[in-house]
């Protein structure tokens, strides 16, 4: 069978991501906080779909 590809708005990937990563857990310490790991992970995304 061949794969189909899925074509995707940058909003609903935004949304998507909001809703998966709300709950995860960070378990940093210390003051390396200004980010969380969901933006972290939200701008990898981003990234990845600009730049391949």
């Amino acid at each position: 069978m061949k794969k189909k590809a899925v074509t995707i708005s940058p909003s609903k990937l935004i949304g998507f991501l909001d809703q998966e990563l709300k709950e995860l857990p960070d378990k940093r310490k210390g003051d390396n906080k200004k980010y969380t790991v969901k933006h972290a992970l939200k701008a990898a995304s981003w990234c990845a779909t600009r730049c391949a």
